[in-house]
């Protein structure tokens, strides 16, 4: 079974390499919030646009 993930709307690209940088960031600020990713997520989207931007 191939699945397909998707974030959402476009806001931008990034590049191959950066990717385990962003996926890092993410992971430190949706841990230092104490919750999992989805709620995290559905609470501070522009926190997480922000790290998009970075």
């Amino acid at each position: 079974m191939v699945r397909k993930e998707r974030f959402g709307r476009y806001v931008g690209k990034m590049k191959e390499e950066d990717i385990p940088l962003f996926l890092g960031d993410v992971g430190k600020v949706v841990s230092a919030a104490g919750t999992d990713y989805r709620p995290w997520f559905d609470s501070y989207r522009d926190a997480f646009l922000e790290i998009v931007g970075k």
